[in-house]
């Protein structure tokens, strides 16, 4: 099995080394690290570079957003597995992908989700979050697995259709929501932290930016043939603030 680690970047220098140190020290498993740069002009290129080789393919130049950078990353990717890893998030441990396929390799499903923890700038923790217990009728309530703790087969992901650039912050969600509708989709948890995750991105800016996430999950259930003004996402909020407390 191998592991295609998308990193997408926009003037990341302060944080992008971490980030790619992070996969490339993985042990136990075959992988690939794909970088897509937005046209970075503050040394990010530089970093990446010093990665000589251990960094497989590098892109650097303009594009339409994130999910417009991810999509050029998952069309690149040649793994039988992609994941996402932003130049803010790191994995927190060696083991992360050896563990992952060791999941996938335990009742065969085609996406394996782990536990993320959000830091601030101290490295401290203010958030866990934890896919342990997720079903799929959740997503009915605007809730998947967090994005950077999720490993998606490759081919599922592409059928699926890839990101949906119409969405700013939901399109991870959105892509979750059609690959569960997938024929081949089985998923599994993994109660462990793999993934941590700096604070300060557009997803992770406090309880304020709640409205506007919430706005981009009913379009994207509405988009998917469900009901319009659905409540239940105006509720995930609660689940939202009771992450704070979960330990894994």
């Amino acid at each position: 099995m191998k592991f295609s680690v998308v990193t997408v970047a926009y003037n990341a220098a302060t944080t992008i080394r971490d980030t790619l140190a992070s996969i490339v020290g993985q042990k136990g498993a075959a992988f690939e690290s794909i970088v897509i740069d937005g046209g970075s002009t503050d040394g990010t290129q530089d970093i990446v570079a010093s990665f000589g080789d251990a960094i497989a393919q590098f892109v650097s130049e303009r594009d339409r957003g994130i999910y417009d950078a991810m999509n050029k990353g998952l069309a690149r990717a040649t793994g039988d597995v992609v994941a996402f890893l932003n130049a803010d998030d790191f994995y927190t441990d060696d083991r992360v992908l050896r563990d992952v396929e060791a999941a996938f390799r335990s009742g065969a499903p085609t996406v394996v989700a782990g536990g993320v923890e959000q830091i601030d700038a101290t490295g401290r923790v203010v958030r866990r979050i934890s896919p342990t217990g997720f079903t799929c009728d959740k997503l009915y309530w605007g809730i998947m697995p967090p994005h950077p703790g999720t490993f998606a087969g490759r081919r599922l992901a592409q059928e699926a259709g890839g990101f949906d650039l119409a969405f700013k912050i939901a399109g991870d969600f959105d892509l979750f929501f059609r690959m569960s509708r997938h024929p081949d989709f089985r998923l599994a948890t993994l109660d462990r932290k793999l993934v941590a995750m700096r604070t300060g991105g557009v997803s992770t800016s406090g309880f304020g930016v709640y409205p506007k996430i919430s706005r981009e999950v009913k379009r994207a259930l509405v988009k998917n043939g469900v009901e319009t003004g659905n409540w239940r996402v105006d509720l995930r909020i609660f689940r939202k603030a009771s992450e704070v407390l979960v330990r894994f």
